[in-house]
Parts: C-alpha cells; sequence; structure tokens
C-alpha cells in the first residue's frame, strides 16, 4: 500500500501502487488531494490502483457480469450496504480517525457502496440527497462522527442508487455486504458475506461462491504491471466514489441535492 503523499511527492520515482480506498481526505476543489493524485499518475504514467475490493468479491463480480450481458435488461434502480456491526473492539471515536477519512463511518465504508454504484451503472452521478447521524455511539458524537448514512443518487442514465453504510450495533442479518438490483427483466440479489448471488427471472437461481474478493483484486493488479495494462480500478474511480460521499455530506449540512461532480 502508498500513502497519498507519497503519491504527490515522489510519484515519479514510485513503483506501481495499490492506494487504500480514500484517496482525499476532502475531495472540495479541482486542487484538493484527490484531484492531485489523479493528475499526478497521469502526468507520470504509474500503475497505480485504488483498493476497493468489493468489484472483485465473486458474487458482486457476477452480478456486473449479468447486467454487462444485458440478461438482465437495463438496470433501473439499486440499494448497496455496508453495514458492518459495532462497537468495533478497543477503539474510542476521536477526531484523528475522523480527520484520516474526512468523516465518520459513512466516509470509512460508503466509498465501497459508492464505487459499486458508479461501477455498476458505468454512467456519471448527478445528483446526490444525503441523511447523516449518529445514533448508537456516545464518543462518535464527542468527536463529530457519524455511525450511520443513507443516500439517494441519480445517474445520468436515470438509474437511482440507494448507498447505505454506517457501523450499527448489530450486524444486518445475514450479511453487512449487500446489493439488491431491480432490472428490467428480473432481480438480483448479492450477498458478499457468505457470499451468495441469487437471480430472479423466468427462473430462480442461488449461487455459492468461497472468496471475498481480494485475491482477485491483487491478482489482477499484478497482471496488470506484468503486461503493461490499465489499471482495474484507476485513480479516476477512487476520486467518483468520493465526490459521491462528500456530497452526501454537504446535502446533509444544506438539507439539498448536490452534484457530486462540482465538488
Amino acid at each position: 500500500m502508498t500513502s497519498s503523499s507519497l503519491i504527490l511527492t515522489d510519484l515519479s520515482y514510485s513503483p506501481p501502487s495499490i492506494l487504500c480506498k480514500s484517496i482525499s481526505q476532502a475531495v472540495c476543489a479541482m486542487r484538493s488531494i484527490g484531484w492531485r493524485i489523479v493528475e499526478s499518475v497521469r502526468r507520470h504514467g504509474v500503475t497505480f490502483m485504488v483498493a476497493l475490493n468489493e468489484r472483485y468479491s465473486p458474487p458482486f463480480a457476477e452480478a456486473q457480469r449479468r447486467l454487462a450481458s444485458g440478461s438482465m435488461g437495463k438496470l433501473l434502480a439499486a440499494t448497496v450496504t455496508f453495514c458492518p456491526g459495532g462497537p468495533l473492539a478497543g477503539f474510542t471515536g476521536n477526531t484523528a480517525y475522523r480527520d484520516s477519512f474526512g468523516g465518520g463511518e459513512w466516509a470509512n465504508f460508503g466509498c465501497y457502496c459508492a464505487d459499486y454504484m458508479n461501477w455498476l451503472t458505468g454512467s456519471k452521478p448527478v445528483s446526490v440527497y444525503g441523511h447523516l447521524g449518529t445514533f448508537f455511539y456516545e464518543d462518535y458524537v464527542a468527536a463529530g462522527m457519524d455511525d450511520l448514512a443513507e443516500c439517494v443518487v441519480r445517474y445520468e442514465d436515470g438509474v437511482i442508487g440507494t448507498l447505505i453504510a454506517g457501523r450499527p450495533r448489530a450486524t444486518y442479518a445475514g450479511s453487512y455486504i449487500t446489493a439488491d438490483l431491480t432490472c428490467e427483466r428480473g432481480s438480483i440479489r448479492v450477498n458478499g458475506n457468505m457470499p451468495v448471488l441469487e437471480i430472479a427471472a423466468q427462473q430462480y437461481s442461488l449461487r455459492g461462491y468461497g472468496s471475498p474478493g481480494l485475491n482477485e483484486l491483487c491478482g489482477e493488479f499484478v497482471e496488470a504491471v506484468r503486461h503493461g495494462a490499465l489499471s482495474p480500478i484507476p485513480a479516476e474511480d477512487g476520486l467518483r466514489a468520493l465526490q459521491v460521499v462528500h456530497a452526501a455530506y454537504a446535502s446533509a449540512r444544506t438539507g439539498r441535492a448536490v452534484d457530486p461532480l462540482s465538488l
């Protein structure tokens, strides 16, 4: 893993790099850290991958493959949830944690939801409306951290996405990483922890898997480096996910929908 400070100061000498999910503490302007990382990667031609590994969880990857094949028709709407249970053992909410992600648990986990939704649609997010709060932990209140959030994203092609992320006191029944996709010819339910894919169309099917996707992510990155190929999850994708996350914060502050690409 590579830190954002190294990327900004010494990318011309950097080896191929995988950066953790949050590529910028505050995506707020063209000159923010996130944009500077994107521009630096482009300028130096380094193979650079953002570790948004839910794309590689087999049921999530299979759901995207089926959508891309056209077998389910057009995606109309989707709900993506990332809510591991809490409290996190030995952790106390603090400003350093908050500042490292640019917010609370929505900034921590919402980027997975936003990236997967962006990837599914292949379309630009044009409007974000967010609701955030601190419902479970007093130490989060003291640190100014949110612990649960929901936002609605409208995409350029008309798809509506609902993203839910946080750290409630109990893990969601069955899994904390899920997606429910409503399509023209049926629906797809993805369970990232079990992991299982359910498809309801002309016939019902249930399919199990045995990998969370981290090995696949690293394998594709290595292959990209070996063959000089484009990064499977480039800096631009990481930035776009963070734009959705921070647009939800802006929306929660103002009570209005926010264009994420304006940030």
